[in-house]
């Protein structure tokens, strides 16, 4: 049934039309989703010590930075129940926050920082100066802290080898004023050594030999670096054919290797790597020096 049959005629449908019209002004957008850029005039609701509420025409209100209420002299130049009209500068997570219309409180920057954050995405950021506990780091016009132990798997003794370095971080502390901002560059290690081990597992397999290079020993063996991030452990029974006390015997920090691949494990959502210098044939391995020992068809 058309609107012409149930109203009778043309002139009714346009009437009909029109109320409708009219009746979604009176409730202002009622239920109308907001977006980033959208301006409206709304009621405050309240005013805390660092934020305050303003009334939307849905059923959830928006968050203003107290300092956007400010006028020049830092004085509050708005009360609860005043209306104000504001521009909508981000909505996430069923939040919406909005700015003063034509206020330059908005801060593209800090905006782009707080993605970051809610997406855990790592940002660059470059290393400006040694502090009490850490690092300062300069992240899009904000200063960050990262503590020593988030920089890095093993921070170097001499922290000033950092400073003046851009490196990419996580944040892991955000403040929607851009204070108290906490980074993270060893989580971004970790990824992207989760990552490297992926990739690893895909190419190389047990029995493998690959090139690798010792980073540290300990009694019980040596860890050895196999590219990008990835380390394997070389028990101290698999680094040569004497025995051995200790592994600084026969290695040193950085020293290149060959190993074999015995085995690769993941446990606890981490690559457990086993190897093995003394089954990579290299020099020393016995059984390489069975021919020039014993010579084919000598006899003993």
């Amino acid at each position: 049934m058309s609107k012409k049959d149930m109203f009778g005629d043309d002139t009714s449908v346009k009437n009909t039309n029109d109320f409708a019209s009219m009746f979604e002004q009176s409730m202002g957008g009622v239920g109308r989703k907001l977006s980033v850029g959208d301006s409206f005039v709304g009621e405050i609701l309240s005013i805390g010590r660092e934020e305050a509420f303003v009334a939307t025409s849905g059923t959830q209100d928006a968050m203003i930075l107290r300092a956007d209420l400010l006028d020049v002299d830092k004085t509050l130049k708005y009360n609860v129940g005043d209306k104000i009209e504001v521009t909508v500068v981000k909505t996430k997570g069923g939040e919406i926050r909005v700015s003063r219309k034509g206020s330059k409180k908005s801060n593209p920057d800090l905006d782009s920082l707080e993605d970051a954050y809610d997406m855990e995405m790592p940002v660059e950021g470059r290393v400006t100066e040694v502090c009490n506990g850490g690092f300062r780091v300069s992240i899009q016009n904000k200063i960050a802290f990262c503590p020593v132990s988030q920089m890095d798997y093993k921070t170097a003794a001499d922290h000033q080898s950092y400073v003046e370095k851009k490196f990419e971080f996580l944040i892991t502390q955000f403040d929607p004023k851009g204070r108290n901002l906490v980074v993270s560059r060893r989580k971004v290690l970790d990824l992207q050594k989760v990552e490297n081990e992926g990739e690893f597992l895909n190419k190389v397999k047990a029995g493998d030999i690959v090139d690798g290079s010792v980073t540290r020993m300990e009694k019980f063996g040596a860890f050895v670096s196999l590219g990008g991030g990835v380390e394997g452990l070389c028990h101290i029974s698999e680094i040569g054919w004497s025995r051995l006390q200790d592994p600084s015997e026969v290695l040193h920090i950085g020293q290149t290797v060959q190993v074999k691949v015995l085995d690769l494990v993941e446990m606890d959502g981490r690559l457990k790597i086993s190897l093995s210098i003394k089954q990579a044939g290299g020099e020393g391995d016995p059984w390489l020096m069975v021919p020039q020992t014993y010579p084919v068809g000598s006899s003993h």
